[in-house]
């Protein structure tokens, strides 16, 4: 979809968008291990991409 572009839905019409997510601020390696559990629980991170994009060792 073009961002400037008009697009015009009948009433039952689904569309999907789906954009890139944020950098984040901080060093990952200081994330509250809490959050990262949460992130964990919610499926927003795998405990793999948890240990590697974060250090997190479940601890």
């Amino acid at each position: 979809m073009h961002p400037k572009g008009q697009y015009h839905l009948s009433p039952g019409d689904r569309i999907t968008l789906v954009e890139a997510g944020g950098g984040g601020f901080g060093k990952p390696a200081e994330r509250s291990r809490e959050l990262i559990r949460h992130d964990i629980a919610e499926g927003y991170v795998t405990p793999a991409g948890a240990a590697r994009d974060y250090g997190f060792d479940g601890g």
